[in-house]
């Protein structure tokens, strides 16, 4: 498990965690809020991101974010990727 602390004031970088395979160096899952508040509308924003194998690729596979927007109380955004199909591309000369 890493500790994320940004060093600069960036409204795209997260404190938090990150648990990342000791042996292959492969983030599994990153959780943490945005260091500096995205915007007047939206604060406190909890985001857990998921890692996993896409038919031999090392992708996100999850998103959940939560945060409180003004004057309409808490949100929640979940994504979860359900299949992964890589198709055989061929290429046409003409």
């Amino acid at each position: 498990v890493l500790e994320m602390v940004p060093k600069r004031k960036d409204k795209n970088l997260l404190r938090g965690n990150a648990w990342v395979d000791a042996n292959t160096y492969l983030p599994h899952r990153v959780e943490g809020n945005f260091a500096w508040n995205p915007s007047w509308w939206v604060k406190n924003v909890n985001i857990v991101l998921r890692f996993g194998d896409a038919s031999g690729m090392w992708l996100q596979t999850a998103l959940e974010a939560t945060g409180n927007v003004r004057i309409l109380g808490q949100a929640t955004v979940v994504s979860h990727d359900v299949n992964y199909e890589i198709r055989e591309v061929v290429a046409s000369a003409k």
